[in-house]
């Protein structure tokens, strides 16, 4: 859980007490949000607020140094107190990141820092693990229109005694927040107190639900028995329940498409519990995991298992595992094991006809085999089995994540078995006439090394990233013609933020380059190498404008380095009501290159419309 404490004064409609605001602590325990962007964006929002005045991250740390707090325990109760004195703060405000749903919940609690005392919370929603401009710059003044007014201290002859409750002794504070506040903030009920919080009877539990509905059809009929078009009617259902040092979550997922019944699911996205103490935690159970800095593209992310069987929207699948974090101050050290292969979920053919082509429903899967002219062949296909969970199929890994210098850097290795298949083809003459051949085609999982790295550096409103991803196949020496040679991945760029102007507008644009090459051998450009690969070499882009809080303009884009293969993907999204959101995007897939992962398909371009609810 991302934990981020800040230092603040409130300005009354009294005369005004000023102060100063601190970051004191950011801790990540999920790995799914940036430390360095979410403290910076807050930060800038408690500036920009004519509530708050901030200390510089600097000042801060050396005024730790200086009463020698150890690294990362700026907000524990021991030492929060002497920092407020020597900065002269008030108010500490914690902000704390977890799921909500199939989303995230960002809270920001305002605390006395002598006491612990709360004083006032507020929370935003959010889609993803990533906080905007305008979001901060809302929950900054949600959270300082409920703390309760400051005046200047009046004369001491006339000064009233304080109430006893304000002085009244009180337990050392968490790191995370109470039970009650975490309950209160799961509810959506504003929540302050002045008193020391009751004793919680039972755990909390929380219960998300995203309802949502999605069609489409393609323009253009390709024939034969091919998909036309999707209606897709899902439900997604989470329960989360936590008590002192551990939780359980699960997320189940329900969908039904009655245009194309190969996407049904009905299964279980995630189910694991957790074991937390003040240096370290352990998750074990089927788990959703994010590797990577980048926003468009991320090679590093390996962990889990992806269904690629629609290529324009690719859905990350839980994997068994059990993860232990050890957390030294600014460095977290992950361990990894998972029992259980598993494999990526492709637009492979159902057959493979006596001219060597493709036979399938899937728009995605096209191409024939490269058989000699003039000879029909009787083609077997052998689809490839998952590997057994046994211990010569184990998988594990480990990931150094540390912030250095104000950049936050992760480096990580694992080894796997290949979530993508190694298919060989074996092709025999028939002895009888007439002459034909015989064609098995052999599908299996090899084990396959990924070591990986990223940083993230943040630059006021400008975001730089770096991601990189090394893929040691079994064929180190390419000479095997059926085995992926060794490859590696890199994305490079960033992104920058503009506003929030005209009160509750902002721009966001992202810009990557992304750049595969061949570590040894070449690198393979069929239809298993470009799932692989989608853009070997390119440009990807994002550029989404928000107009006000309910809507939301954005384009999406690839070009790539051959020039000729791409697709562009502008979308508008609004808020029908406080929950229920409608989009409208456009998919379209462009190029003559006759080899590529998006200009082959031209024909798959299409109009989606969609609709979702969350609770």
């Amino acid at each position: 859980m991302p934990l981020l404490v800040l230092a603040a004064t409130t300005v009354a409609a009294q005369p005004q007490v000023s102060s100063r605001v601190g970051l004191v602590r950011v801790k990540d325990a999920t790995g799914l949000a940036s430390e360095s962007a979410l403290r910076d964006t807050l930060q800038r929002a408690l500036e920009r607020s004519g509530q708050f005045q901030t200390v510089g991250k600097r000042q801060l740390a050396q005024a730790a140094r200086a009463l020698r707090v150890p690294a990362g325990r700026q907000a524990d109760p021991e030492h929060l107190p002497q920092l407020a004195e020597r900065l002269s703060f008030d108010t500490a405000v914690t902000a704390s990141l977890t799921r909500r749903g199939v989303g995230f919940r960002l809270v920001l609690r305002a605390v006395d820092p002598g006491s612990g005392q709360q004083l006032a919370l507020a929370f935003t929603d959010l889609g993803k693990p990533r906080l905007r401009a305008e979001a901060a710059d809302r929950l900054v003044q949600s959270l300082s229109r409920k703390l309760p007014p400051r005046s200047a201290a009046p004369p001491a002859d006339t000064a009233p005694e304080p109430p006893p409750v304000a002085e009244a002794p009180r337990a050392p504070e968490s790191s995370v927040p109470s039970d009650d506040a975490w309950a209160a903030a799961m509810s959506g009920v504003d929540f302050a107190q002045d008193a020391p919080e009751p004793p919680q009877t039972q755990p909390p539990v929380e219960l998300g639900a995203r309802v949502a509905v999605e069609h489409f059809s393609y323009p253009k009929h390709l024939g034969d028995d091919r998909v036309s078009g999707r209606d897709v009617a899902e439900l997604a259902v989470q329960v989360r329940g936590s008590t002192q040092g551990a939780r359980a979550q699960g997320s189940f997922l329900m969908r039904r498409d009655f245009a194309d019944p190969s996407r049904d699911r009905f299964d279980v996205e995630e189910a694991f519990f957790e074991l937390k103490g003040s240096r370290w935690a352990f998750r074990a159970g089927r788990v959703l995991t994010s590797w990577g800095a980048a926003s468009l593209y991320n090679p590093s992310d390996v962990l889990d298992p992806v269904d690629l069987r629609d290529p324009l929207a690719p859905e990350k699948r839980g994997a068994w595992m059990a993860r232990l974090s050890a957390f030294f101050g600014p460095v977290l050290l992950e361990g990894y094991f998972l029992p259980v292969p598993e494999q990526n979920l492709l637009p492979l053919p159902e057959a493979i006809g006596p001219d060597g082509a493709f036979v399938a429903r899937s728009r995605w899967s096209r191409g024939r085999l490269p058989l000699p002219e003039g000879l029909s062949a009787r083609v077997t296909l052998v689809p490839p089995r998952v590997p057994s969970a046994r211990l010569a199929h184990a998988q594990g890994g480990v990931r150094l994540v540390a912030s250095v210098g104000g950049a936050d850097l992760s480096l990580g290795f694992v080894t796997l078995m290949d979530r993508m298949p190694t298919l060989r083809v074996d092709i025999l003459p028939t002895p009888a006439p007439p002459p034909e051949l015989d064609v098995t085609v052999t599908g299996s999982h090899e084990r396959v090394h990924v070591a990986t790295f990223d940083a993230e550096y943040s630059l006021g409103k400008l975001r730089l990233v770096a991601e990189a991803a090394a893929f040691l196949t079994r064929d180190r020496r390419a000479q095997n013609p059926f085995v992926e040679d060794p490859y590696a991945i890199g994305v490079i760029g960033g992104d920058y933020q503009v506003g929030p102007f005209l009160q509750d507008h902002s721009l966001h644009v992202f810009l990557e380059w992304v750049q595969a090459q061949a570590l040894v051998g070449r690198l393979s450009d069929d239809a298993l190498g470009r799932l692989r690969r989608p853009v070997p070499g390119g440009l990807l882009t994002r550029v989404a404008y928000e107009a006000g809080p309910d809507l939301r303009f954005e384009v999406a884009g690839t070009l790539s380095l051959r020039g000729d293969d791409g697709f562009v993907n502008p979308r508008v999204e609004y808020v029908l009501f406080d929950r229920v959101k409608a989009r409208l995007e456009y998919l379209w897939l462009f190029g003559s290159a006759k080899e590529g992962s998006f200009a082959p398909f031209r024909d798959n371009s299409r109009l989606e419309a969609s609709m979702e609810a969350s609770f």
